[in-house]
């Protein structure tokens, strides 16, 4: 499964990547610390999960995450110090997880996505061989 992380802190982006790299098959993609990087590292690397600080979407963050499912239909876990959890999920992103959560509820979130992750692509048929 291929990460990218999104922050405008080189910390986080640095901490949060360490986290997600810990588990097996999590390939990290690239990282931005701003929109216009943002966009980019998506079309180019395709991840199939994106960890997006909510301030660097700016002031128009609707439009910024539908430019993003446009770009690539990554899972979309939002992060945010001090936000309502309806804002970013009505917005457009797929989970939310406050900055000030205890890290367990971040990993939960990572494990519950990788759990899903596998499931559907462990459903998806294998390519038909030629008969020989």
């Amino acid at each position: 499964m291929r990460f990218i992380v999104a922050d405008r802190q080189p910390s986080i982006r640095s901490a949060l990547k360490l986290l997600v790299e810990q588990y097996p098959n999590m390939v990290y993609a690239g990282a931005a610390g701003d929109t216009d990087n943002l966009l980019k590292l998506t079309r180019s690397a395709k991840p199939d999960l994106t960890l997006l600080e909510w301030e660097l979407l700016g002031a128009w963050p609707k439009g910024t995450l539908a430019d993003l499912r446009e770009s690539s239909p990554a899972i979309i876990v939002v992060l945010s110090c001090c936000l309502d959890r309806s804002i970013p999920l009505e917005a457009g992103a797929d989970y939310y997880v406050s900055k000030v959560d205890k890290p367990e509820r971040l990993i939960g979130v990572i494990e519950d996505i990788r759990t899903h992750f596998n499931a559907r692509t462990a459903a998806k048929p294998s390519p038909d061989l030629p008969n020989t």
